[in-house]
């Protein structure tokens, strides 16, 4: 059986991505995305959101920089990664982060839903 580790996710980016350059050119841009999840908790509708850690490298990473910002609308799909680094007290930190393969800006997102609406 072949399980693969893919996420896909659709939200707004909640920060301004930071970007760093390495010493060998490469690049890689962090930010954060929101996603709402809406649930029923008996007769009450709950609306939660979620953060999620985004990471993209290289290519993704220059594009990241050039095209968004933080409040712009994205799809993303990628697969998740844990990392652990040690804080300033010693102690040992844990992170889950969604490492990008592919971005769908919100220019895109808007034309497929104008063109969903009239249809």
């Amino acid at each position: 059986m072949n399980l693969n580790n893919r996420v896909q996710l659709i939200g707004i980016i909640a920060n301004h991505p930071v970007i760093r350059t390495f010493g060998s050119g490469n690049k890689v841009a962090r930010f954060t995305i929101e996603t709402t999840d809406v649930y029923k908790q008996g007769e009450k509708l709950v609306k939660e959101v979620l953060r999620h850690n985004v990471v993209a490298w290289g290519s993704l990473a220059e594009m990241v920089s050039n095209s968004l910002s933080k409040s712009s609308e994205i799809a993303v799909d990628g697969k998740l990664m844990r990392r652990s680094y040690t804080d300033h007290r010693g102690d040992t930190q844990y992170i889950t982060e969604v490492v990008l393969t592919t971005i769908v800006r919100s220019s895109f997102m808007q034309d497929f839903s104008q063109n969903t609406k009239s249809a």
